[in-house]
């Protein structure tokens, strides 16, 4: 039947199939969904008009959903044969291909379910479809040839640990969203910001995440508790302290802190009156000066 289809389609009369009373042949929908699957499938207005005509919009995002977890599980196959642990992707033309057309299979169910009016299913082919395309830039960073770390497939603690010490932010929230994965924010702006001194890393969350003092001070527990603080984690941590907009958490930490320079422009600016009320009517805990 996938000879008849081929020749209608070569000759622009795949429409015939689609013509009054035809619907009524037995799995004939199902047989036309198959083929163009296989064999047409970036032709996205055929995918559309077969569609209509059938109203089968769930069934579609169904197959391609199904595609592209095994287009993902093929590759990630292949590359565990090479023995790689962790497994990295290569920077190769079939991997790029194999990525794209997952990419494109779960693009079109997102699609197709939101024509099923199937919202929250449409949003996780969307996130599915967002991290293949990341996976895809990560491929291609890596010179021709090289390993990229793998973003699909993750469990859990995989997903924690990538995240936390290899992604940006941006990155981040695209596989946190693609996995559901709650992510620990302390952990990840200790590691990137102070650890690894990645200084747009802050810049980034505060832009689309508020900076709660409980994440500032878990960052600070973090670093307190660290056995080995080096000078430059110190000087990473003084500009996190920098970055903190709300006064009363930036002063209590600065002083935790031992930042002399920080205390005192805070003293010395409008900001004082506020500590006045707030801080010292608590009080707080001078600690050690970590820079030396």
């Amino acid at each position: 039947m996938n000879y008849i289809f081929q020749i209608l389609k070569d000759n622009e009369q795949f429409e015939f199939l689609l013509g009054k009373g035809l619907d009524k042949v037995p799995n004939l929908k199902l047989a036309v969904l198959d083929f163009l699957k296989r064999h047409c499938p970036e032709d996205r207005e055929l995918f559309r008009l077969v569609c209509l005509h059938f109203s089968l919009f769930s069934e579609v995002a169904d197959l391609w959903e199904s595609e592209g977890h095994s287009r993902v599980h093929t590759l990630l196959a292949v590359m565990t044969q090479q023995g790689a642990a962790p497994i990295l992707l290569t920077n190769t033309e079939d991997t790029k291909h194999c990525l794209h057309m997952a990419m494109l299979s779960f693009t079109h169910s997102a699609e197709y379910f939101l024509q099923a009016n199937k919202l929250t299913r449409a949003l996780t082919a969307a996130h599915h479809a967002e991290l293949v395309a990341l996976q895809t830039f990560l491929v291609s960073s890596v010179p021709l040839g090289q390993g990229a770390d793998c973003l699909l497939e993750l469990d859990s603690a995989e997903v924690s640990n990538i995240i936390t010490h290899k992604l940006s932010f941006p990155q981040a929230c695209i596989v946190a969203r693609a996995y559901s994965h709650p992510v620990d924010w302390g952990g990840a702006l200790y590691q990137h910001c102070i650890v690894q001194g990645d200084v747009s890393y802050l810049t980034d969350f505060m832009y689309n995440m508020p900076l709660t003092s409980a994440l500032v001070e878990d960052v600070a527990r973090r670093f307190q508790l660290e056995a080995n603080i080096t000078q430059e984690m110190a000087q990473q941590m003084k500009k996190f302290v920098l970055g903190i907009s709300d006064v009363e958490i930036k002063y209590r930490v600065a002083s935790q802190m031992g930042f002399r320079d920080v205390i005192e422009s805070l003293l010395n600016g409008p900001e004082l009156p506020y500590l006045k009320d707030t801080v010292w009517q608590s009080g707080f805990n001078r600690h050690h000066n970590y820079l030396q």
